[in-house]
Parts: C-alpha cells; structure tokens; sequence
C-alpha cells in the first residue's frame, strides 16, 4: 500500500520542495514555507501506532528528513516488541539544514536501541572508524 505523505516529528503539514527535472527523486522537506508546497506529514509513532510487534524493515532515504522522521518514532521504535532494521541513507548537509547533525542522528538510533553501523561494500564497518558513510544499517540486538 502506498501513502503518498511526507513523514516527520509531528502529524500535520511540511513545506515540501519538489524534485526538479534532472532528477525526479530528489524532492525534499525544507524549513522555508516559500521554498514549498504544502503537504501532509505524518510521525511515525501516529503512522505506526502501537510498539512494533512484528519484525520490521524501514528503508529511510528521505534527503535530509531522517533526523525528524526518528524524532516522530521515538515512541513506537524504542518500546518494540520485535527485531527491528533500519536502512539509511545519510545526507549530513540536508540533515544540518533541517537543524540536526548526523551526531544526532546516530544519538537517536542508539537511544531506541539500536547497533548502527556503515554499510559498505565489503559488509557491515564501524561508524568510529572517523570516515563519513553514506549509507547506515541500524538493528536491534
């Protein structure tokens, strides 16, 4: 099922800035209410409801938006009852424009519980390493 919504701390509207021509995936939420449209947004925590009770992916490749996304999670992912993985793609210059870091990020990650570690092509690698990963996996133990 398909829930064309944008996803973020709080059920409400966002400021949306649609994709340009050159690449029509790259649409995003921005804090500027010029810069976009409205749309409707929705946490994660009203999206899902009660603690996760059946194992669970979330695939996050959200520009910039993850650091709220999980913000609007909080509730539900932390008080799971069910192996839990996230697959992020980390964008640490859209996650500073929307007022977070990718230090926070990680924070928010481990304080529901979660091991985050650099995806790469040759496996799972640890995030202290002092390298920037694009891409994150984050499981429940």
């Amino acid at each position: 099922m398909i829930h064309e919504s944008c996803v973020g701390i709080e059920s409400g509207t966002v400021s949306f800035q649609p994709s340009g021509l050159q690449n029509q995936g790259v649409g995003r939420v921005v804090t500027s209410a010029d810069k976009g449209v409205k749309r409707p947004c929705i946490s994660l925590d009203d999206f899902l409801g009660d603690p996760l009770c059946v194992p669970c992916l979330i695939k996050m490749d959200i520009e910039g938006a993850e650091w709220l996304a999980l913000q609007g999670a909080q509730r539900t992912l932390g008080q799971r009852k069910a192996p839990l993985a996230i697959l992020l793609e980390v964008h640490p210059e859209e996650i500073g424009d929307l007022g977070g870091t990718v230090q926070g990020v990680r924070g928010l990650l481990e304080r529901i519980g979660l091991e985050v570690h650099a995806l790469t092509p040759n496996g799972l690698e640890s995030l202290d390493s002092g390298k920037t990963y694009r891409f994150w996996w984050a499981e429940s133990n």
